[in-house]
């Protein structure tokens, strides 16, 4: 019976460690509206949370995504959003206008942004012509205080809006913007219907 006990034991013990050292599986994409996907991982970036709003044509979904770099800390927004086919350029005009606001809004200053200038990103082959503001505050980030660049983008996919909000110390604007440019290039948008 001792002999019987010890020997489940061991072959207990040696299932623990073969587990334990099993590397874990990473988190599948998230998937929105069978066509958009978000990586655990993309450039770098770990993915926080995917939420998903309304339903229809009214329907939306956010990816939050960090890199945790020492030097440049940076946070990012991907927010794709139903806006019809009818939605014009003016109209996206409007509502770029829209979202620069709600960002100064935010950050409670009053401030002149750079001009909205045109900007484009390439993914899966295609060109995306869109919109693009670039903000510098003084405020809180990753725990300290210090000049901070937003930056907002535009664009357009058929009847999807893809917005990206992007936010990092302004002293790291050159390893940022690279490593921003690396994951708006990799982030792949899905094929036309």
């Amino acid at each position: 019976m001792k002999f019987t006990a010890t020997l489940a034991c061991a072959i207990l013990a040696a299932a623990l460690v073969a587990c334990s050292s099993t590397p874990a599986a990473p988190p599948a994409p998230a998937t929105y509206a069978d066509r958009w996907q978000f990586p655990a991982t993309m450039a770098k970036f770990q993915r926080g949370g995917v939420d998903t709003t309304g339903s229809g044509d009214a329907r939306q979904v956010t990816a939050t995504y960090t890199l945790n770099d020492a030097t440049s800390p940076i946070a990012l927004t991907v927010n794709v959003s139903r806006v019809g086919g009818a939605a014009d350029q003016a109209t996206a005009e409007q509502q770029f206008a829209q979202d620069k606001t709600a960002i100064l809004k935010a950050h409670n200053v009053e401030l002149v942004p750079q001009p909205s200038t045109a900007g484009s990103i390439t993914s899966g082959g295609r060109d995306h012509p869109g919109l693009v503001a670039k903000f510098t505050f003084v405020e809180p980030f990753n725990g300290r205080t210090a000049d901070v660049d937003t930056h907002a983008y535009y664009f357009r996919d058929g009847d999807w809006a893809v917005r990206y909000r992007v936010m990092f110390p302004s002293s790291a604007r050159p390893q940022a913007e690279a490593a921003v440019a690396a994951f708006l290039s990799q982030l792949a948008w899905p094929a036309a219907p």
